[in-house]
Order: structure tokens, then C-alpha cells, then sequence
């Protein structure tokens, strides 16, 4: 009998790989899918439509990036988490919906270490801290003096509960004994542009557009976030040299695809493939450089290591902030 329950179960092994390699060697034949759970105009957005574009000819298939914004990148990363693991619906990923809105959201629906499959985490930027000129401080020493001055009136703009620029924020009050005002946003794009109408007087961007908008006067860039100082804004001194050091300011902010849990392996290393390829182009490479991006192309157990790792790290940092789910 129990000899024969392992054949069963090397039977049924063997019918999957073969299941497995037979999609593979078919696949696409249709369109693919990159759910991009964020607005558009963005940062990540950008990229992701730059990769997609790329990794067409690759596939001879459409990539197609929709937008499906809402609970801080939850809701279209839940979609892709109950998504057939068949090669065609994808996820664009950054930590705020892998780790910690998922971890505040008790309906987010899933748990990035083992309900999706990482594919590539791709890129990453150092963001910088901003603030409208015209409050007038030019960095972390002058703006924690106007916080103490008149507390609660100085308004951040992030992208809601959780995300990177709200642990940001609070951390630097946790560690300063500073308040602000959170004033949360669908993502970038709406906080930049609100920050920029001084509704809100501080936000997060990436390192190039940090430095645009400082040499047009709209804003001066107060710190960056990182262990280093960016090459791309390499006059502004990093938070943690200006004595604010927490896990958030010492972090970068990654983009990732990922993909339903369960994806077949010769999928997966199908995708590797092409996308290791793509994002070594001069092309995107150029793109990313324009961005204030440095890539990583980091895949499979090296992904999912730090995925891990990162999880346990932000959710320590979540209940040492008080952050209640929402």
C-alpha cells in the first residue's frame, strides 16, 4: 500500500511538470496583464509601462499595465493574488503593498511571503524628503525647529496609513518629539502636485525630481533616505547624517513584479529570463538613470529572503509606532 501511494504521488508530481512545461512552451498566446495598484503618473507607473514596452517584442505579446488604485496598492495586488498562476496577470509591486499596508489592512486579502510569488525586484531609489519653499527651511535641523514652533501645523503629504512617507513621518516623531499632519493621498503623483500648491507643505519624491524641482525654487529638498547620500542629489546630506535615524530613513524604495502564488517553474524562469534581459538594456537602463533609479534585479530565494526579512522588520517597527490597522 505504501509502496503504491508513492507511485500515485510521483505519478501526479511528474503529470504536473509535464502540465507545467507544456504551458510554457505555448505561452503567451495572449495578451498579459501588470496590474499596477497605484495611479497613474507616477514614479512606479513610469517604469512599469517603460519595462512593459520593452519586454513586448520579447514575448511577441501585449504587455498591458492597468491601473486599479485603491487602499494604498491593496486592492489591485489582492486581485493578483487570486489571479490563475498561468503566466498572464501580474502584480507591480513597491514595499507598501507587499508589507506594510498589507500588514495594517485586515481585509487586504493576502500575505505577500506566501501568497504570491516574487519574480524580480527590479529597481530602486533613494527618496528624499521635500518641503515647499515657502515654509522656508531648507533642512532637517530647520524644519524640526518650525515643528517645535508650532506644532501639528505643518502637513505631509503621503500615500495613506502604512505607506513609506507615513512611516517616514512618524518615525522622525518618534525619534524628535515633533507632530505633524498626515494628509494622505491615492500616491505620488496627487501629493506632489498638492505639496506644490503648498495645500501641503512636505512630501517624498525621488532623488531627480527632488533635484528639478530645488533648482526651480519650488521646493527645497531637506534629506534623503539611505545609508549613502544619492548620486543624484548628492549636496543633500542623508536624515540619518542629520541625526534622524530609524529603519524608514535608513530604507530605499524598491519596485518589483510579482505574480499569483503557485506559478509553474518553467514560467517563472521564463520570466526571469526575459525580464533579466529588458532591464539590461541601454534603454531602460537610461530610463532608470532619468528616474533617479538604480536597478537591482533581484530574483527568486534572493527576493523572497529579503521580502521576508523586510516583513519582520517593518511590522516591529509598525507596533513600536502605535500604527493601528485600518
Amino acid at each position: 500500500m505504501k509502496r503504491r501511494s508513492i507511485l500515485i504521488h510521483t505519478a501526479a508530481a511528474a503529470a504536473s511538470l509535464a502540465a507545467g512545461r507544456a504551458r510554457a512552451q505555448t505561452w503567451p498566446s495572449r495578451p498579459i496583464r501588470w496590474v499596477m495598484p497605484f495611479p497613474a503618473g507616477g514614479p512606479t507607473d513610469a517604469i512599469a509601462r517603460k519595462l512593459a514596452e520593452i519586454v513586448r517584442p520579447r514575448l511577441g505579446q501585449p504587455v498591458v499595465v492597468e491601473n486599479k488604485a485603491g487602499a494604498s496598492g491593496s486592492i489591485g495586488t489582492a486581485e493578483v493574488a487570486r489571479a490563475a498562476p498561468d503566466g498572464y496577470t501580474f502584480a507591480v509591486a513597491i514595499p507598501d503593498s507587499l508589507v506594510s499596508v498589507a500588514s495594517l489592512v485586515p481585509t487586504a486579502g493576502y500575505d505577500a511571503r506566501t501568497d504570491l510569488t516574487p519574480i524580480m525586484k527590479i529597481c530602486h531609489a533613494q527618496p528624499v524628503l521635500i518641503a515647499h519653499s515657502k515654509l522656508g527651511v531648507r533642512n532637517v535641523a530647520e524644519l524640526l525647529a518650525a515643528a517645535r514652533k508650532a506644532p501639528g501645523t505643518i502637513a505631509c503629504g503621503t500615500w495613506g496609513p502604512g505607506t513609506f512617507p507615513h512611516l517616514m513621518i512618524k518615525s522622525i516623531e518618534s525619534v524628535t518629539a515633533t507632530a505633524f499632519v498626515d494628509v494622505p493621498y491615492k500616491g505620488l503623483a496627487p501629493a506632489l502636485q498638492d505639496t506644490l500648491a503648498n495645500a501641503v507643505q512636505l512630501t517624498v519624491v525621488p532623488p531627480t525630481l527632488a533635484a528639478q524641482l530645488q533648482d526651480r525654487g519650488s521646493v527645497h529638498a531637506l534629506g534623503v533616505c539611505g545609508n549613502e547620500r544619492s548620486p543624484f542629489i548628492p549636496q543633500v546630506a542623508t536624515l540619518r547624517e542629520q541625526g534622524v535615524d530609524t529603519p524608514t530613513t535608513r530604507s530605499t524604495l524598491w519596485i518589483a513584479l510579482v505574480g499569483p502564488k503557485g506559478l509553474p517553474e518553467p514560467l517563472l524562469r521564463r520570466w526571469t529570463e526575459v525580464l533579466n534581459e529588458a532591464v539590461r538594456t541601454p534603454e531602460f537602463e537610461s530610463f532608470l538613470r532619468a528616474g533617479g533609479q538604480s536597478l537591482l534585479a533581484t530574483t527568486g530565494a534572493d527576493f523572497q529572503r529579503e521580502l521576508v526579512a523586510e516583513h519582520a522588520e517593518t511590522n516591529a517597527l509598525i507596533r513600536a509606532l502605535g500604527i493601528k490597522p485600518q
